[in-house]
């Protein structure tokens, strides 16, 4: 493999395995868990690390009961080996290329809440084309994509708005509104006005001023625009529970426990009793801009840029 053999600059060398075996025992704060991962038994991890420790000359963990936390020297290490591993796959993603070998790997992370939504209308044309290329996709929760994409743990992130960090590119995939979401049942269910050019009808925030709020927690991008909506509404909410599923906030509603916020394709996709009554509210802050991102200045293989028109024109 190339760069299979670093020289630190007294000499020592340093493998791709030595890098491996680090940043699992740094992921997992444990020997065990982290021997799992890599599919060696925990002695011979603890052996290795150990030996490590003493060929390069510095301490990499603390060992604080069976936790293994990294030391500042470990976290040096651990930042210059994800450098030395990026550029060692920069270069092996571009040879491929010149090789015209339409082989390699794709690494996505995106929102836990869209995934059913986005995966099965992008992936299919992509692996049909590149049928060769590994997608390895990471689903969590909106508020740690960004982050993800910044340490180079993921290729792209498709993200709930446009990034403001200058190292990130964000290609606009489409708008998506977050909207008031009532049950039918509700005494303001019909209190709706239509909008121009809007599917749905526009209502006045206020009306619900004294209403029970079923939220999700402050770090998700749906919150976030309620937050700014209510706030731009004047309203204080009562919150009567927060939960990170927006489905079951729906179903909630639907069981006249209080009203909720979601954004139009979270409901359009939702296998639901029967459907809610789902209010625009006319602000600008209630847009969510689904965007594509990835890192300025990387190189891209072909089935980058092809992966990035794929999803442009899927969705």
């Amino acid at each position: 493999m190339i760069g299979e053999i670093i020289m630190n600059p007294s000499g020592m060398q340093i493998s791709n395995k030595n890098m491996e075996y680090v940043a699992a025992v740094a992921q997992y704060d444990s020997i065990t868990a982290a021997a799992e991962s890599l599919y060696i038994s925990q002695p011979a991890l603890s052996r290795f690390i150990s030996n490590l420790e003493k060929r390069i000359g510095v301490t990499l963990f603390q060992r604080v009961g069976n936790r293994f936390l990294l030391t500042y020297e470990g976290e040096r290490f651990l930042y210059h080996a994800k450098r030395i591993m990026e550029i060692e796959q920069e270069l092996q993603n571009e040879l491929s290329d010149i090789n015209k070998q339409k082989q390699g790997r794709l690494r996505l992370a995106l929102p836990v809440l869209r995934s059913p939504n986005i995966l099965p209308r992008i992936l299919p044309p992509f692996s049909r084309q590149y049928p060769n290329v590994d997608i390895i996709i990471t689903e969590l929760h909106s508020g740690f994509l960004e982050n993800m994409l910044l340490d180079g743990d993921v290729d792209f992130a498709i993200l709930n708005d446009i990034p403001k960090d200058p190292r990130i590119v964000a290609e606009h995939i489409r708008d998506d509104e977050v909207m008031l979401i009532v049950s039918p049942s509700h005494p303001l269910a019909g209190a709706g006005v239509d909008r121009p050019g809007s599917r749905h009808k526009q209502i006045d925030l206020s009306l619900f001023k004294d209403e029970n709020f079923i939220m999700q927690p402050n770090d998700q991008r749906t919150r976030r625009a309620a937050d700014r909506i209510m706030k731009d509404a004047g309203i204080t909410p009562r919150v009567l529970c927060t939960t990170r599923s927006i489905e079951a906030s729906v179903r909630m509603v639907l069981q006249d426990m209080g009203v909720c916020f979601a954004a139009e394709t979270h409901i359009k996709y939702m296998m639901l009793p029967f459907k809610p009554i789902c209010f625009s509210l006319g602000n600008p802050a209630a847009i969510l801009q689904l965007s594509l991102c990835y890192l300025r200045g990387n190189y891209q293989p072909q089935y980058f840029s092809d992966f990035i028109e794929t999803v442009k024109k899927r969705m």
